[in-house]
């Protein structure tokens, strides 16, 4: 049984509800009070916000190795790959920024691939060249270059490494953590809450949370794998 200062409180609208506590779900409740402080903004996660997804990743802070670039150049434009790699690296500049690289401990250590065969490697290396091109407009420098003291790592049977030199590290759970602290500063409402469905009326969206149901304006899922639960998406969860 609810008290009446809880009814209240539930039927105040939100203008902007998200679903989802990860790095994206912060992200957007970030970005939504910068952008206009003003606003009511509330974000559910069903778990602690230690236990989602956002916190389990090995802390590869990247945005792409040479064989993940070549396989994003498929395809595409020359001019849509370089967007496409823009958004990745502006992405982590932000959330450097945003978070702080002493909070996070982000460690500017490198991003390292690994060949086990020669042939691979050799293809791998006749794109470095073109790779770097295209990136430096970005990055404003060479990225990718030969490791040429492998012996160091103590690996066995690797034909050739390259190294993305501008990759690194980071700990998610402080990641997270300093995210959360970031949002309360800005006022973002937290709710450890479990949503079981989203209706869209005539105004507002209606979001169902056990045996309340919370209105907002505007509505984000950011539970990316899961989204398919409360959107028209065929969206899989995957690694």
């Amino acid at each position: 049984m609810f008290s009446y200062w809880e009814q209240r409180e539930a039927a105040r609208p939100f203008d902007i509800l998200i679903i989802g506590g990860g790095i994206t779900g912060y992200s957007t409740a970030i970005e939504c009070k910068m952008y206009r402080p003003d606003i009511r903004v509330g974000l559910l996660e069903k778990n602690n916000f230690q236990t989602t997804a956002s916190s389990k990743n090995a802390g590869f802070a990247c945005f792409g190795s040479v064989s993940e670039m070549v396989s994003d150049l498929k395809g595409t434009s020359e001019d849509d790959f370089c967007e496409l790699v823009r958004k990745r690296w502006e992405g982590l500049r932000l959330l450097r920024q945003r978070a702080g690289d002493q909070y996070i401990r982000f460690n500017e250590s490198g991003g390292y691939e690994i060949f086990r065969d020669t042939d691979s490697y050799s293809a791998a290396m006749e794109e470095v060249p073109r790779l770097n091109r295209l990136l430096r407009s970005i990055i404003g420098t060479e990225v990718f270059q030969p490791v040429d003291d492998m012996d160091r790592f103590g690996f066995r049977g690797v034909q050739g490494m390259l190294v993305n030199r501008y990759e690194g590290q980071l700990d998610p759970a402080r990641m997270m953590s300093r995210l959360r602290q970031v949002a309360r500063t800005l006022d973002v409402e937290y709710y450890t809450a479990e949503v079981t469905s989203i209706e869209e009326k005539n105004h507002d969206v209606e979001v169902s949370v056990s045996d309340v149901v919370l209105k907002a304006s505007q509505v984000i899922v950011a539970v990316n794998g899961l989204a398919s639960e409360f959107l028209d998406l065929e969206v899989k969860p995957a690694r």
